[in-house]
């Protein structure tokens, strides 16, 4: 058994948490910085971007 979660499940939580205010999450500066392969993993953001950062902020 894999105890892995779907990415969609992990996008699904970062969007919550960047929208009850206990996550921002930005773009890269650009995404050519970003691996080919790391890109499926970032969830996606406005206008097709990739929201690669993630901060946790402080309540």
């Amino acid at each position: 058994m894999s105890s892995r979660l779907p990415l969609d499940a992990i996008h699904r939580a970062l969007a919550e948490g960047a929208k009850d205010g206990t996550l921002e999450l930005r773009p890269e500066a650009g995404a050519e910085f970003l691996k080919p392969e790391d890109v499926p993993l970032c969830p996606p953001g406005p206008r097709g971007t990739v929201l690669s950062y993630a901060r946790r902020v402080s309540p």
